[in-house]
């Protein structure tokens, strides 16, 4: 009976999650708490084996990390800066948006780069007279590309990354960089081709531009210097996690920890944790319950099962040849 209820209460969150009529947050959790009432999982297999704490944890160090550098100005000036510096042509911009983005994806993660983006391109279409449209369509298609790139990038890449051990921040990089480097090209190509009837402004609007002054964005030249500092050192450790032995959480959770002490005089604790995207967070939450649920009644298990049936567990040959294990795949 449990594998009726488990399978229920799952397809019924997911509707509501999907129709998007009541918070996804508020659902997933629900979702996961009616697992509990219907004994599919009790609170100690809950928190203790299905909800990853690792994703979790390290999420909320990276939304620390950018809320403090957001506090400082550096995000508003940069993207000003660079507007000026290709003198706020709209095909460029677009480009150079894109790339921001995808960047800024890859680094923090594209939920947050998103909710940083997306004012200044209003900001910037504002000032230049031109439709916002290109602009927030690049922003949705290259978070999403930029966020496949590295390890923290993206919740699903969070969570494939703590769960295989061996899949370190390299290894998402090397592996997935140079593909996405590709698909980000051949996109923005497109957005550049689809509405290149928008993508026209004024020389006096480009003007407006450039007489804006980029350094007034920067509102605290101290907690700049901190903020930008300790985020280019957690991005180092990230990338030195394999010889540091010590696990992607623990870099995040030191960075984060680390600007909340030294910005501590600068800005309130209260305001940082304000910021922080508790939505998703506890999205995740609720969503590790109601996937633990199929988990824990055996559903995961059975589809696996299923799918190895179905292809017989056989590897194409061309992969076993690949890897020079075709002996092996041969055998077996």
């Amino acid at each position: 009976m449990d594998w009726i209820f488990a399978l229920t209460i799952f397809t019924i969150s997911y509707i509501f999650i999907i129709s998007e009529k009541i918070n996804r947050a508020l659902i997933a959790c629900l979702g996961g708490v009616f697992m509990l009432f219907a004994g599919v999982l009790d609170l100690n297999s809950a928190f203790l084996e299905h909800i990853d704490w690792h994703t979790i944890v390290l999420l909320l160090s990276m939304m620390i990390l950018v809320s403090i550098t957001s506090q400082s100005g550096f995000f508003e000036f940069l993207a000003v800066f660079l507007a000026q510096q290709i003198k706020g042509r709209p095909i460029m911009l677009l480009i150079l948006i894109s790339t921001l983005t995808a960047v800024g994806s890859a680094i923090l993660n594209n939920v947050t780069t998103v909710l940083l983006i997306v004012p200044i391109v209003f900001t910037l279409t504002r000032m230049l007279k031109i439709s916002a449209i290109p602009y927030l369509m690049a922003v949705i298609l290259a978070s999403n590309i930029g966020g496949t790139a590295t390890l923290i990038g993206d919740p699903p890449n969070l969570m494939i990354g703590q769960a295989v051990e061996h899949l370190t921040f390299n290894s998402f990089i090397v592996n997935l960089a140079p593909i996405v480097v590709v698909i980000f090209v051949v996109i923005v190509t497109g957005i550049c081709f689809l509405y290149r009837n928008q993508l026209l402004v004024s020389v006096e609007n480009q003007q407006k531009l450039m007489n804006i002054y980029p350094r007034k964005f920067l509102k605290n030249k101290s907690l700049l210097f901190k903020s930008v500092t300790v985020l280019t050192l957690t991005t180092v450790g990230f990338v030195l996690q394999p010889l540091l032995n010590v696990e992607l959480t623990s870099v995040a959770m030191a960075g984060a920890l680390l600007l909340m002490l030294l910005t501590y005089d600068e800005g309130s604790t209260e305001e940082v944790f304000q910021k922080v995207e508790w939505v998703t967070l506890f999205f995740f939450v609720g969503l590790f319950m109601l996937v633990g649920g199929l988990k824990q009644v055996g559903i995961i298990d059975e589809i696996a099962k299923s799918i190895i049936y179905y292809t017989e567990g056989d590897l194409p040959k061309q992969q076993c040849s690949y890897y020079g294990l075709r002996e092996s795949c041969l055998v077996s």
